[in-house]
């Protein structure tokens, strides 16, 4: 850095780490408490310093995805370039976000798609069918249908042991991928969004956080 060369007292301060981590701790947002190898502090501090930057200053590039629905976009999920979109025409559509060219679209639901998840190559969604299904992401099979709710699936989070999906019927449901496992009612009133994390659990349910 510049700040070296002005003497050897600031050269020795600008390679201790210990002075770059305090600096990280102060700006950061997001504090990491060990180093990352095979990274030093200085490094850190400089990516965190260049990101932020983007961030604030950086022109957003805006890609249009169109010609994959007839109704409109009701739900959104991506990884990494690959992206998921339901719409309320029943139809779900995968996109390569770096080419932005459609690259498979996934039918079976009938009716509108409410929620749509994406990781790796499985797709889970929720729909107005009262189901939850899961597809290949890549093939746009069907592997499951999940039905047990009575109104339509609003939203839904998986991971590779279950599937939350939560419904206007009032209740959320655990799957197993296939069956159903366990039962969470909500008092009759509608769920609207979820989270979980490990078994931890909070839903939008009307006008409350459960």
């Amino acid at each position: 850095s510049r700040a070296a060369v002005v003497c050897r007292e600031w050269s020795r301060l600008s390679k201790d780490d210990r002075l770059w981590f305090a600096l990280h701790k102060r700006t950061s947002y997001l504090v990491l408490k060990q180093l990352p190898p095979p990274y030093s502090w200085k490094e850190i501090f400089r990516f965190n310093k260049v990101r932020d930057s983007k961030w604030r200053f950086a022109k957003p590039t805006v890609v249009t995805l169109d010609g994959g629905h007839s109704g409109a976009v009701t739900s959104l999920d991506f990884q990494g370039d690959r992206l998921i979109s339901g719409s309320d025409d029943g139809s779900m559509q995968v996109w390569d976000l770096e080419s932005g060219k459609r690259l498979n679209p996934i039918n079976g639901h009938s009716g509108a798609v409410w929620c749509v998840k994406l990781q790796d190559e499985t797709v889970v969604s929720g729909s107005y069918d009262k189901t939850v299904k899961k597809w290949n992401a890549r093939t746009g099979n069907c592997l499951a249908t999940m039905r047990g709710h009575t109104s339509w699936v609003s939203c839904l989070q998986f991971d590779e042991a279950k599937i939350i999906s939560g419904s206007w019927d009032g209740s959320l449901r655990v799957w197993n991928h296939e069956n159903p496992v366990n039962l969470i009612p909500s008092r009759g009133l509608s769920v609207f969004c979820l989270h979980y994390v490990d078994s931890s659990l909070v839903a939008g349910v009307d006008s409350v956080v459960r």
